[in-house]
């Protein structure tokens, strides 16, 4: 248990727990404090883990922002010679088929030698915000929606917001790489892609966009989903400015919630996805929980969603998703 009379003592102790979790499992992070724990604890497990996803949102979304303002206008730049290139490097042979390899080794070296010294000025501009300034964006913007009065106005928080804070800044290079570079750079290279207006490749675009991580953006999937279920019925938005928790689509229909981890990637998905929205789902208090992607998904993926009912899905099955949930409980 918690045999501590000093608030300091518990802070501490707890904290150092907590890490621990994120540091070596943080799949185990996001389905909650295991039993046995201190009770003001399990509160403190659920904010600090939500703190902790919801800075990360913050960072991808910074790093975003950064993109758009100065490295957009650097594409935009080149939109021509990109074009041209594209032109010259993607051929389609005599049964229609596109090859767009040299094209792809030509889009990395724009990336590499024109686009990443600004992506990297980016990143850094970012955490030396967060570094100078992690618990400005805090309050009831850093408290889930369910987090208690009590939680919300105890003497601990600042003292565990203190090795909260020393802590991301010592590992904030680390987190960056787990969770910030890769979206963003899918984000990079989906802006790049959609500078390109190819005419032989319109006839493609109309099936293939979907289902190429390099042709959209995870942001823009995300949009695709929450459009394909509104046009089914449901009232869906995507979530992606909140960012609940690994929750990318909030969606309703005749009294029946129902969240969504979007995976835009040509990868096999695995577990992290699927404990994502279990942890997703909690936060946002919805009856049943999804992952939607274009691609596969792991044997071990497939036994954790069993387990925990949540549907593995590819986006097509979207206008069934009613059906597929009535499903579940029936």
């Amino acid at each position: 248990m918690w045999p501590f009379d000093d608030l300091y003592d518990k802070a501490e102790t707890w904290f150092f727990y907590w890490k621990q979790y994120v540091e070596n499992d943080e799949e185990a992070l996001m389905l909650g404090q295991p039993a046995g724990g201190w009770r003001l604890g399990e509160e403190l497990w659920q904010v600090y883990t939500y703190r902790y996803f919801k800075v990360i949102d913050f960072a991808i979304n910074g790093v975003k922002g950064k993109i758009y303002d100065d490295i957009v206008p650097v594409i935009n730049e080149h939109v021509e010679s990109l074009n041209e290139q594209h032109r010259m490097l993607c051929k389609k042979d005599r049964y229609g088929i596109v090859d767009n390899s040299k094209w792809l080794e030509e889009r990395e070296y724009f990336f590499t030698n024109v686009i990443l010294p600004l992506f990297v000025t980016a990143q850094a501009e970012i955490k030396d915000f967060l570094r100078e300034s992690i618990f400005e964006i805090k309050d009831d913007k850093l408290f889930p929606s369910n987090a208690s009065a009590k939680i919300r106005k105890h003497k601990i928080i600042p003292i565990i917001d203190a090795y909260f804070g020393a802590w991301f800044n010592e590992n904030i290079d680390a987190i960056f790489e787990v969770h910030v570079i890769e979206p963003c750079v899918a984000y990079l290279t989906g802006l790049i892609d959609n500078t390109i207006t190819d005419p032989k490749l319109n006839d493609q675009k109309k099936t293939d966009d979907v289902l190429d991580s390099s042709k959209i953006s995870p942001y823009d999937y995300e949009e695709l989903c929450a459009n394909i279920l509104n046009e089914n019925g449901w009232v869906a938005q995507a979530t992606k400015k909140s960012g609940d928790q690994g929750a990318d689509v909030y969606a309703e229909k005749n009294g029946i919630s129902v969240v969504l981890q979007c995976k835009l990637t040509n990868l096999t998905v695995g577990n992290k996805a699927v404990q994502e929205i279990i942890s997703g789902q909690k936060f946002m208090s919805a009856d049943f929980s999804a992952v939607v992607t274009p691609a596969k998904y792991t044997p071990g993926a497939q036994d954790i969603a069993r387990a925990a009912k949540v549907l593995l899905l590819h986006h097509e099955d979207l206008p069934h998703l009613e059906s597929l949930c009535k499903r579940i409980v029936s």
